[in-house]
């Protein structure tokens, strides 16, 4: 059987994904990971050339070449040219790919095909994690309180990426009824409340409540504030299982910063001072920024070693000042209008899932930097795709309704 070019691309688009759980971390394996990146472009480009057809939007285009312009001309502004220009490089890499991806995914099978991707990757990062660390060690530090995920990628990140997987599974079991994947989640559940990422407790919340709350097609106050409270009950009666209590731990620290000083733990202390040196480094420059991931130039300036801000507004801010943090979220907000005007009217069940994808992905970058993630512009391409195929499609569907009104008219 012949597979199309398209075909073709769109499979080693979801082999690509599937390495970057595992692979990207890996300093070997992560050839392997590269390796399945170029093959995707290659087919990509031969899938364009033969078409000779790209996806009509010309101000996705506008915004990525003039966010591509802007990280390259930050180099000219930056404390260390060559650093600043490899952190660029490595960002025009992911505009790559959020441009493939969206010239990809051109219609909502696609997208829905793409989810499940992830996820399936996702699990094989879980069962890869269970092999290595080995049951019982799981469940040993979930009952003392250690983190895992750190030896696989990155224990906060292992942590987002098991609450987007939970996101999917949820989004599957609640709105086509696929209990499959409710079952499968509960890996990944529980394999993120291990890594004791603090963020993933409440992402998690946060998302299924949105998923409950949204189910109806409508945003509604009402369903929102219920799904909460109920997700709060859950919370606070496994917060009162005595073997559970460890996991909660760092999470009620965070908690504690409301409080006096001396009852928050060093982590969160250390983090709010990374945060207070970011601002401040912003207020410096705040039009501009430092050039690409500048937060590193300035801190090791400041203190000799280099060290992310831990939180994504205060990372883009020394990187492009005002000017790339309203092109960046400018984005977030497209996908936010066009989901809540366009997306609920067209397709109701995964303007849902964009909505929540979007909201959780504003939640968890306070804690977290993705400018030069990977996943992050797949994630990005994933809403922007879908703003755009359901905009096109309703705006199809009022003409149709416009003409069919005139010509009864007539």
């Amino acid at each position: 059987m012949r597979i199309s070019l398209e075909k073709a691309t769109l499979y080693s688009a979801y082999l690509y994904i599937m390495s970057l759980y595992v692979l990207a971390y890996d300093i070997v394996l992560n050839l392997i990971s590269k390796g399945l990146f170029i093959i995707m472009c290659t087919l990509f480009l031969f899938d364009v050339a033969k078409e000779r057809k790209i996806v009509k939007n010309v101000p996705i285009y506008v915004y990525l070449v003039s966010f591509a312009t802007l990280a390259f001309a930050s180099c000219f502004w930056s404390p260390n040219f060559s650093y600043t220009f490899n952190r660029t490089m490595t960002f025009i890499q992911v505009l790559t790919l959020f441009f493939i991806m969206f010239n990809i995914l051109t219609s909502e099978q696609k997208i829905y095909s793409m989810l499940k991707a992830i996820f399936w990757g996702g699990m094989v990062m879980c069962l890869y994690s269970i092999i290595d660390y080995g049951p019982s060690y799981i469940v040993y530090c979930l009952t003392n309180g250690i983190r895992i995920g750190g030896e696989i990628n990155q224990a906060n990140a292992f942590g987002l990426y098991c609450t987007i997987m939970v996101t999917i599974g949820f989004f599957n079991g609640i709105y086509y009824k696929q209990n499959v994947y409710f079952l499968c989640s509960i890996i990944p559940l529980v394999l993120g409340v291990g890594s004791g990422s603090r963020k993933t407790l409440l992402v998690l919340l946060i998302s299924i409540v949105m998923l409950f709350a949204l189910k109806s097609g409508k945003i509604q106050i009402k369903k929102i504030l219920g799904s909460l409270f109920v997700g709060i009950i859950v919370f606070a009666i496994l917060y009162n299982i005595e073997p559970l209590q460890p996991v909660f731990q760092r999470f009620t620290a965070l908690l504690n910063i409301f409080e006096e000083e001396e009852s928050v733990d060093f982590s969160t202390l250390t983090r709010i001072d990374m945060i207070k040196f970011g601002w401040q480094a912003f207020k410096q420059s705040p039009i501009l920024g430092y050039g690409t991931e500048g937060y590193y130039l300035k801190y090791l300036e400041q203190f000799g070693e280099m060290r992310a801000s831990h939180c994504n507004y205060i990372q883009i801010l020394n990187s492009f000042g005002i000017v790339g943090f309203s092109m960046y979220y400018g984005l977030y907000v497209y996908i936010i209008h066009g989901t809540i005007k366009y997306g609920f009217k067209v397709n109701k069940e995964l303007a849902a899932f964009v909505l929540d994808m979007a909201i959780i992905s504003l939640v968890s970058e306070i804690t977290t930097t993705t400018l030069t993630n990977k996943f992050t512009f797949i994630y990005l391409a994933i809403m922007v795709c879908f703003c755009n195929i359901t905009k096109t499609r309703y705006k199809e569907r009022e003409n149709g309704i416009n003409t069919l009104k005139e010509s009864d008219s007539v």
